[in-house]
Formats: C-alpha cells, structure tokens, sequence
C-alpha cells in the first residue's frame, strides 16, 4: 500500500465531506485516473468535471498522472472573484 495526502477545496471539500487527510491505495493504483476510479463513485463523478485542477506537489497537472508514496493531490474547483 501507498500513502499519499488528498486534499480538497472549495465546494469539493464539501462532496468529499472532509478537507483531506492521508489515505493507503491499494498497490494497483499508480495513477490519477485509477485514483478516481477507486474513489466514491458521486465524489469521483465531481472530480471528473473539466473545470477541475489537479494539483500534484504543487504543481498543476493535466490528463492521466502517474502518483507515487507520499504525493500530495489537491483536488481544486474552479475560481470565480471580482
């Protein structure tokens, strides 16, 4: 099993009904698209959406991402601001 850090914002903090924490995948997941096909299915339904970011380590990631042990994920909505 991999640890990694999930984290979620804005109104994906909400669906996910947590702001993140440490999760262990089971050894089969080596990547973003198996990450969120492991995930509660409506809570992966919203982190589908194209106007989702990826954050890996702090870097903005687009597609399917490869993610190791100890990998940070953000999960970010989109933003909206005046």
């Amino acid at each position: 099993m991999a640890s990694v850090r999930l984290l979620y914002f804005g109104y994906l903090a909400d669906a996910a009904g947590t702001r993140g924490g440490s999760v262990d995948l089971p050894a089969h997941i080596g990547d973003t698209d198996q990450l969120l096909d492991w995930l509660e299915p409506s809570l992966a339904e919203e982190l589908r959406r194209p106007s989702v970011r990826i954050v890996i380590n702090n870097e903005i990631k687009a597609g399917t991402v490869p993610i190791h042990p100890g990998d940070e994920i953000g999960f970010i909505p989109p933003m909206s601001g005046g």
